[in-house]
């Protein structure tokens, strides 16, 4: 049969990025030409967008556009959606190669390369004129493409463009890909069903006491003609045949041997190789004969099945993944990775996030061909938040609100995700065996006292989120040492307050920022005032004492305890008073 298409584009990247593309873009503090320029950045510039403002539409030199509202040095700024790039590639064959590229003109295409973050490269294509560039994405190295990566540029209407870079240069690429599905939607042809155990019997009518009228081995595919419903006085339970096309004639199997197709790509990176996703179970088959089965639940009529190649880890590693989206509160939406490996399907793990009302949380993995990504090894990221409507050149992000944020680094060790030792690891174990009962909501690493070690600052508390029970928060922190061990941890039990959840922290400039939001987000208590408070810390070398420096209130306009406006109240300095860090105080 042919699979419908779907929404396997999801995971293509939208051709919009915050680089700049040009070698100098103009800076405004309006959104207009009339604006004054009050910086210029350079090209391959990141610049920090504010999403949640709405963007200001015009038209110059008769191209239309919009005005990005940027962050720049706390404060609101503009920059012409022409300037930016559409888009940022970074290679899969070194890591250290990133990509740049921007449709200037309907028919023209341009690409920018930059090696270790200086300029290496650039060309133009001259393309047939097309709709509007809408997604991008990197399929890696391919079986057929000689060593080269594969760069695809789709446009609205579903037409793509494949480009080839081999570490030196970029070139149309005429090669045929194995599978287009997420690019197009249009999945591969495989049976409507497998037959999955061996010895079943195909029978004349829709019960186990009809005519037997032959048997198909074990990973037959068959054509599913109708289900058929039956009711079994034994169990008392309703039970489903399946009428499928056998030889000549209409034969029934029971619903039990057979698993549904509901996805099929070929593998871009073998030839001859097959994924196949049922309702219960992931096929690998090869040359036409399927090679392994994994029992797995498939998750809704909605989810794609997607390649995602090596992803990091060499050659004899392929990533598969069923990958479902969330429609309603409460339920997840995320990517579940299978690995092919050594001619075997094997679970790896799932990445996803889920939302209910103003709480969500996360579980998302790091690869190693990824930014931030490690060597052999995965980053899991497990995170929980409230997102607030908050000014964003105020506070900065939506990373702010945090409830909790700890980082593992895994291996697959006999089939199985294992945590590694590391500095995340590490702390939590000193954090948990000094003070037992407590486990790490947040935590960062920064030089605090300069002496070239990281060191440790770190939210702790018994609860998670929003508790009766007394959470006895603390913050605390520990420098570092040589030998990666952390020393003696110096806590303080009166900047948090019972019942506060967001707390986060910042280092510029040598000075320690500790920021505060009490009676905030959806199940704040409606009876309190919002409150935002900002504390500084630096580190005194001479008397190897962390300092208070600076203590910093914020009201907020509003009255509900979900949309935000803070309003600074004037900062106080403590620079002859020398309190200690575990003497602070955040509230009277």
């Amino acid at each position: 049969m042919a699979c419908k298409p779907l929404q396997a584009q999801h995971h293509l990247s939208y051709a919009q990025s915050n680089r700049v593309y040009i070698d100098e873009a103009n800076v405004r503090d309006q959104p207009s030409l009339n604006g004054e320029v009050i910086a210029v950045v350079k090209t391959a510039t990141a610049l920090r967008k504010n999403n949640n403002v709405r963007l200001v539409r015009d038209t110059i030199a008769g191209k239309p556009g919009v005005w990005y509202q940027i962050r720049l040095n706390k404060t609101a700024a503009y920059v012409w959606s022409g300037v930016l790039a559409d888009g940022l590639i970074t290679s899969k064959i070194a890591k250290t190669d990133t990509v740049l590229f921007a449709q200037s003109e309907p028919d023209m295409l341009e690409f920018k390369v930059f090696r270790n973050g200086n300029f290496l490269y650039s060309r133009s294509f001259k393309l047939p004129t097309l709709d509007e560039l809408q997604y991008y994405y990197n399929f890696g190295v391919l079986w057929n493409s000689n060593g080269k990566e594969i760069w695809a540029m789709r446009y609205r209407e579903k037409d793509f463009i494949l480009f080839e870079w081999d570490g030196n240069s970029i070139s149309r690429s005429q090669i045929k890909l194995s599978d287009e599905s997420i690019l197009t939607g249009q999945y591969a042809d495989f049976a409507d069903a497998i037959i999955n155990a061996s010895g079943v019997n195909l029978r004349a009518a829709p019960n186990d006491t009809a005519t037997v009228l032959g048997t198909l081995p074990q990973y037959s595919g068959v054509e599913v003609v109708q289900e058929v419903p039956h009711y079994s006085g034994n169990d008392k339970r309703e039970k489903y045949w399946h009428a499928i096309k056998y030889k000549d004639t209409t034969a029934y199997i029971f619903g039990d041997y057979l698993d549904m197709v509901q996805r099929c790509i070929n593998n871009n990176r073998a030839q001859n190789q097959q994924f196949v996703a049922t309702h219960r179970a992931v096929y690998a088959s090869e040359n036409d004969v399927i090679v392994d089965r994994l029992p797995f639940l498939w998750r809704g009529k909605e989810a794609d099945l997607i390649d995602f190649g090596n992803q990091g880890f060499g050659d004899d590693y392929q990533f598969i993944a069923m990958c479902y989206s969330s429609f309603t509160c409460g339920a997840p939406g995320g990517d579940r990775f299978i690995l092919w490996k050594d001619h075997k399907l094997k679970y790896f793990g799932d990445d996803y996030g889920v939302g209910d009302g103003g709480y969500s949380d996360g579980h998302f993995f790091t690869f190693p061909n990824e930014k931030d990504g490690i060597e052999g090894k995965i980053v899991l990221n497990v995170w929980s938040a409230e997102i607030l409507d908050e000014d964003p050149n105020e506070v900065g992000n939506q990373a702010d609100n945090l409830f909790t944020n700890n980082t593992y680094i895994m291996e697959f060790i006999n089939d199985t995700l294992v945590e590694v030792p590391s500095k995340h690891s590490r702390l939590r174990d000193w954090v948990t065996k000094s003070y037992p009962g407590h486990q790490l909501m947040r935590y960062w690493f920064y030089d605090i006292n300069d002496d070239g070690l990281e060191d440790a600052v770190f939210y702790a508390s018994k609860n998670l989120y929003y508790s009766d029970v007394d959470a006895s928060p603390f913050i605390g922190y520990c420098l570092g040492s040589a030998s990666g061990a952390w020393g003696p941890i110096v806590i303080n039990e009166s900047i948090i307050q019972a019942g506060f959840p967001y707390f986060n922290c910042n280092f510029k400039f040598n000075t320690l920022y500790f920021d505060m939001k009490y009676n905030a987000g959806m199940y704040a208590d409606k009876n309190e005032k919002p409150l935002r408070i900002v504390l500084e810390f630096r580190y005194d070398k001479a008397a190897d004492e962390l300092l208070w420096y600076a203590k910093q209130n914020f009201t907020s306009e509003t009255t509900d305890h979900y949309s935000f406006r803070w309003v600074p109240e004037p900062k106080v300095y403590f620079k002859t008073n020398r309190i200690l860090f575990e003497n602070s105080w955040a509230t009277e």
